[in-house]
């Protein structure tokens, strides 16, 4: 008979060890139903996320391509990462080689062969402005910004109908003060 204290005692610590077991079980089971729920909580606000973000690039490249001014975007080798529609309009001669990832060493002179353009590298300066006279007369006024990220932007904006108006503005203006001279004499 002294076994059986025994007994009841194993079986009681059984039945406390099985009650112990349930209630750790259901403890992990509410902890893996709360993390799931968080993990789903998070894959909606990571996918909302994700979908903002792809209507920001697409807003801001649309806008970027369409912009008044002609915008090439290089990395520090002189590769194309974005090349406006207006930059083609610019430089029709150019069109083929300013697309995304060509490389433009060699093949756009009138941009990086530009004395100005190879002083700011040279000086390691991180913007520049100035103008380029094409071959057929046109005038572009060109703005270089090094990125914070290394990437060359550059803006490019056709300023040939200014340049004109400006010498005809000064012409006549010559005219003029000319014809009140002659009218002063006489």
């Amino acid at each position: 008979m002294a076994s059986i204290p025994w007994v009841v005692s194993l079986w009681s610590n059984m039945a406390e060890s099985r009650q112990n077991l349930l209630n750790r079980l259901k403890r992990e089971k509410a902890a893996r139903l709360e993390a799931e729920r968080l993990l789903e909580k998070k894959s909606d606000e990571l996918y909302e996320s994700m979908l903002r973000m792809r209507s920001s690039e697409t807003m801001l490249r649309s806008a970027l391509r369409n912009m008044a001014n002609g915008l090439l975007l290089t990395d520090e080798n002189n590769k194309v990462i974005l090349a406006n529609q207006r930059l083609c309009l610019i430089y029709p001669a150019y069109a083929d080689v300013l697309v995304e990832d060509a490389e433009l060493q060699g093949k756009f002179n009138p941009l990086l062969t530009h004395p100005e353009y190879l002083q700011m590298i040279e000086r390691d300066d991180k913007e520049s402005s100035f103008e380029i006279e094409m071959e057929n007369g046109q005038v572009i006024a060109i703005g270089v910004r090094y990125t914070r990220e290394g990437f060359i932007a550059t803006t490019h904006l056709d300023i040939t109908e200014i340049r004109t108006s400006e010498s005809d503005r000064q012409r006549l203006l010559m005219d003029l003060m000319s014809a009140q001279r002659l009218q002063a004499i006489g």
